[in-house]
């Protein structure tokens, strides 16, 4: 039985995503070495959205299949930089995953970050296996790597740059 894409509704983050978006990030990263990060970003817009204000170094947004939330995205400016984006984190509900909900979120936060100004977005990716297909959803939606740093997280784990020029 073949899974047909439905249409993905993208929409800003809303403080009542919290559980939803918690439980999809703890899906994706679990408790590992590199978990942190995206968490933290997370709360820092989960924060911002609950106070009713726009903070340029966290926004997220999220899909939405019918009335369920099926992924989310955690993204902004890069502090102190011009010009520069940063995707913090994704994750996509496993039913939803290869049904092009991951690329609606990346096309979606990519347009808002070049709408403010950014000439190129830039995700901090953990080259793990465990993570392989996310490294190739963002390699298929035009990011290369710019560089990385060997045995950053565990021995043969590398941190890896992937950068998506934007102009």
């Amino acid at each position: 039985m073949s899974r047909s894409p439905a249409p993905a509704t993208i929409r800003p983050l809303a403080a009542s995503d919290g559980p939803a978006c918690r439980s999809l990030f703890t899906a994706a990263f679990g408790n590992t070495l590199y978990a942190e990060a995206p968490r933290a970003a997370l709360r820092a817009a989960l924060g911002a959205a609950a106070a009713g204000r726009n903070d340029p170094e966290a926004a997220g947004l999220v899909a939405l299949a019918g009335d369920r939330l099926a992924g989310v995205a955690v993204y902004g400016e890069v502090a102190g930089a011009v010009g520069a984006g940063k995707m913090h984190g994704m994750a996509v509900a496993p039913d939803s995953q290869r049904l092009g909900v991951a690329r609606s979120l990346i096309d979606a936060f990519v347009a808002e970050l070049a709408r403010r100004g950014a000439r190129f977005v830039l995700v901090e990716f953990p080259d793990a296996p465990e993570l392989a297909a996310g490294r190739a959803l963002l390699l298929q939606c035009k990011f290369t790597e710019e560089s990385r740093v060997s045995d950053f997280f565990l021995d043969g784990v590398a941190l890896s740059f992937l950068r998506r020029n934007l102009s």
